[in-house]
């Protein structure tokens, strides 16, 4: 997981859901051969999410997550960049 400036980016599909699941706006994507990485606006508070991720204690809506992870396969496997 890295960082810029004030944007948070992630290949972690699974993490990314966690952080869409608990309100953090998805602010782009790119692309780069076969590998996505999702770009997100608040580095501090993703930074944050991730460390409680890692260490299981990130609370996560069961729902809601599944709802973010399936909007993200959609992206990567709606993608025509994908072969």
């Amino acid at each position: 997981m890295k960082s810029n400036n004030k944007k948070y980016e992630t290949n972690d599909i699974h993490l990314a859901s966690a952080f869409i699941a608990n309100d953090v706006q998805l602010y782009d994507y790119s692309i780069n051969g076969s590998v996505f990485t999702f770009i997100f606006e608040d580095r501090e508070k993703c930074s944050q999410m991730e460390e409680l991720w890692l260490t299981d204690k990130l609370n996560v809506p069961a729902y809601k997550f599944s709802q973010a992870l399936r909007q993200l396969k959609n992206i990567v496997f709606g993608s025509k960049h994908v072969k």
